[in-house]
This record gives C-alpha cells, structure tokens and sequence, in this order.
C-alpha cells in the first residue's frame, strides 16, 4: 500500500520595500481562505514579513503596515516616487532632501535608526526560533557578493534581529549590515525570490509572491514549477521607497484581490469580480460568442496584434470568456475605473457604460474626439477618444462600418468596436 504523500506548504515571499505591503494583502486573503503554511522563505522586506508569520502575529504586522511612515524607516527620510524626480533636485528649494544627504553621507546610507527601533519593538526573536513555522532568509556577503542562505532555526536568538536586517540591508540606499567580523548587503543581489530555498528546506506544494522590484526574481523559471502558485502584481505597485500610506494602503488591497483571483476565489485578470451565479455564467458565454466570433471576423490577418494587446500574462490557450474579460477591462482601463473594487459583472458593465459616457465632461478627451471624427487617427490617438466616439456612434444607431473598415488595422479599434457592437446585440436579444 502506497503512502500518502505529506503536503508540506511554504510561502516565498520576495524583497522590495515599502512594496512588500502587497504581501500583507496576500496574507489577509490566505488567512481567510484557512490555507496555512509550514514552511517561509524571503528576502529583505519578504524576510521581515516573513518572520512576522512565522510568529502568527498578522495583527501586529498590520498594525504596523497601516502606521509605517518614511519618517519611522530614515531619520529625515525622503519618499522616492514620481513626484520626487520633479522636485527633489532643486536643493534649494528642498531642505528636507539636503538633511537627508547629511545623513547619508555621515552614515554611509540613509540613517535607519527609525527602522531598527520599529523591528525591535515588534519581532520577538524567541517566538520566532520556536515557531513550528520554520523561517528560511536570504542575504548576501560582501564585498564578494555570494548569497548566504540561512535557517533561521540554526542561529542563536540574539543573531536573528541582526540577519533580518543584513536580508534588508539595501545597499546603497541603506547602509552595509556588519555582524562581528561579516558584512552583509541586501539578499536581493542574489536571491530576491527564494523559491529554491523552500524547495531544500522540504516543501512539496508552494506559494510564491513576487513584487515589482528591483531585482526581479533572479531564477524565474523556478516559479512555473507545477507545485509553484505564482502571486504578482496586475498593477503597477510603483517605487519601492515610497511609504506613503495612500500607497501602502492600495497595494495591500491589490495583493488580496491578486491572491483570491490565483486560488479562484474570483476571476478576472487586472480587475476582480464575484464568481458569477449560473444565469450569469450563462450570459457571460452567449456574449463572448458573439464577442469572439466578430473580433475574428473583423480582422482575421491581423489577430496576432490584438491577442497581444488582450493577452496580458496569460499563457497558452484562452477561451472566448478570457477574451471577453480582458476586452471589458480594456475597456475599463480606458475609462479609469477603480481596479481596487470587487465587482458583480452586472453591476460593472452598468458602470463602464456610465463612466464612458461621463467622459463628455472632460475637455481634453472632447478635443481628441474631434479630431478622431475628422479622421486624424495615429499610433498616439487617445485610447479613451477612440472608446468614447466609438461607443458614441453605437449608442445613436450610426453606421460605424465605413469607419471599422477604414481602421482594420487598428487592433484598438478593431477590439471596442467588437465589444460595443456585441454589448449592444445581446441587449437587444
């Protein structure tokens, strides 16, 4: 009689800064989809995350995501995002940035008194060698820049605070990490998603959540393993130095609404929406027929184009429904709707039809649709202006066909007509 084989689950949890309050929001949704782990593997911020669950505090490691500032990581720390590259370099204007540079240079990086205070005051590195959730870190020595894989288990309860932070060390940012003779520079030089780390420290089934940083994940092919769920971010979760709270907040929300979608608790692609009952199930199939079928026809030798633009990360063979979804979150993009929401399908088609049609009040997008009508239609035309016209001619019953077969090969044009054209025929059913 064969033994059953023993599910042993880790989470590997990657580096990147104020980004790893993604990884917050995939563990709300683990938590309450009951899926436990016994195994953690991370770098830098994974690895601080990481220790904070192999603790079981995900209160405290909340409370301290929803309290995290830059001034509690740098003494006179700056956010970097896209508004500090328009106003930093101006040091006459931006006393803040020149007390930074002070601090830098006296300390050889950012001043991170703040932020070793605010890890004491929430890690409890005796829990963390007694856990039954066995924590696995990466680092990396210098200045020969070899990775240092450790067990957390294996050290002494005085050395762990210290590893977390030579994991987290984010050289030149922040400053070298020395521990007695060693020094120690962030573990993303080598290993920023330590998929291969879990793997020897026994887990047969694994979690991977991977952030937008820098470095990516160094042996990516590690994450489509068959026992590998891959979680990433649909969206753009922006700079890894950025701790304000409105950003730390959002991409929280985006990684619990990625993590549900990866265990299909919900669908969608970039956006999330409520598993649909079964006369929606059904509606969402006669529409993608009708959807499908009339994109191909539309352009039948130039399909390549629009698959890339539908496609996103999806791999292999998509379904009429998949193609539908990513049209109507085009679509939805178009017309900046929130993707941070958990949508009904019904409730959001209803939207999109109302945020396009609101977009008449916006000037900008009324003087591109101008020249969409008289023809003047390149590579750089608005997206939004296509949408808005497009649905325009549909919505009075004018006759879209000399304008379709004019842009043919436009595989914008070609996908919204398609859409617009489908959402109006079954309507009409």
């Amino acid at each position: 009689m064969k033994k059953k084989v023993q599910v042993k689950r880790a989470i590997v949890l990657c580096g990147g800064g104020s980004l790893g309050a993604y990884e917050m929001g995939v563990w709300r949704a683990l938590k309450e989809l009951d899926i436990h782990f016994d195994i953690v593997t991370g770098t830098s911020i994974g690895a601080l995350n990481g220790a904070m669950m192999a603790m079981n505090d995900y209160e405290g490691a909340l409370k301290l995501w929803n309290s995290i500032s830059v001034d509690n990581v740098m003494q006179d720390g700056i956010n970097i995002n896209a508004d500090f590259f328009k106003t930093t370099f101006s040091l006459r204007k931006n006393s803040r940035f020149r007390k930074f540079l002070r601090q830098y240079f006296h300390h050889k990086g950012a001043n991170i008194e703040p932020f070793e205070k605010l890890v004491a005051s929430v890690m409890d590195p005796l829990k963390i060698k007694c856990s039954p959730i066995d924590l696995g870190i990466v680092t990396t020595s210098w200045p020969d820049l070899k990775e240092v894989d450790i067990r957390v288990k294996d050290l002494d309860v005085n050395e762990i605070i210290p590893y977390l932070h030579a994991s987290s060390a984010c050289y030149p940012i922040f400053p070298i990490k020395k521990i007695g003779k060693k020094k120690f520079v962030d573990g993303g030089f080598r290993n920023n998603l330590p998929i291969d780390l879990a793997v020897e420290m026994g887990a047969n089934e694994i979690i991977a959540v991977e952030l937008d940083a820098i470095p990516a994940a160094q042996f990516s092919e590690l994450e489509d393993l068959p026992f590998v769920t891959k979680i990433v971010p649909t969206w753009n979760t922006g700079s890894m130095m950025d701790f304000r709270q409105e950003k730390i907040q959002r991409n929280m929300i985006l990684g619990y609404n990625d993590a549900l979608k990866a265990f299909k608790k919900k669908i969608g692609i970039r956006y999330t929406f409520n598993i649909p009952n079964e006369e929606q199930k059904k509606t969402i199939r006669e529409l993608a027929k009708i959807f499908f079928v009339d994109l191909v026809k539309r352009n039948t030798r130039n399909f390549s184009e629009i698959d890339d633009i539908l496609r996103f990360r999806e791999k292999g063979q998509m379904s009429e429904e998949d193609y539908l979804i990513r049209a109507l979150e085009s679509f939805a993009e178009y017309a900046h709707i929130d993707y941070h929401q958990i949508y009904d399908i019904d409730d959001f088609l209803v939207l999109l039809e109302r945020k396009i049609d609101g977009l008449k009040n916006n000037l900008h997008v009324m003087h591109a649709v101008s020249k969409v009508s008289e023809g003047k239609i390149n590579k750089n035309t608005s997206n939004r202006a296509l949408a808005f016209y497009i649905f325009n001619q549909i919505r009075n019953n004018k006759s879209i066909d000399e304008f379709a077969s004019k842009y043919k090969k436009d595989a914008r044009i070609c996908i919204i007509i398609s859409l617009l054209l489908s959402l109006k025929a079954y309507k009409e059913k």
